[in-house]
């Protein structure tokens, strides 16, 4: 499997990005809604990348969740993660889907204890929504 992402610019025909991964890149989707795509590799990460930038997000379940696959909501707003035995839906608040890709170019690494990147809120209807710091 590949481990190297070519994103190409049809309109000017030429290339846009080169995404490098270290481990072998399962599944990529663009969003339905906008120019952002989404990918993952086995790991408990997901990778996104627009033409404003990129930022990886590390996934806060309980347990070893490493993501296989991915699918997009209609809507562009939430995205399925899918693992070997689990799934996670991630909303994305829209500050995280623009301000991230934004402002921050460099990768963003959440980890277990918040300190990096991300910040939770739970939203009233349940969801629990990530937004950058």
């Amino acid at each position: 499997m590949p481990c190297v992402l070519w994103i190409w610019d049809n309109r000017k025909l030429g290339l846009c990005a080169v995404l490098v991964q270290t481990n072998p890149i399962k599944a990529v989707k663009w969003d339905p809604c906008s120019q952002r795509l989404a990918l993952c590799t086995s790991t408990n990460k997901l990778y996104m990348w627009s033409p404003s930038g990129c930022l990886s997000v590390q996934v806060p379940v309980e347990g070893t969740f490493l993501i296989h696959n991915l699918s997009w909501q209609p809507e562009g707003d939430a995205i399925l993660l899918v693992g070997k035995e689990q799934m996670c839906v991630c909303y994305l608040s829209p500050t995280a889907a623009n301000a991230s890709a934004a402002h921050n170019i460099s990768a963003i690494d959440s980890t277990q204890d918040g300190s990096k990147g991300k910040k939770e809120t739970s939203s009233t209807n349940g969801r629990r929504d990530f937004s950058q710091k």
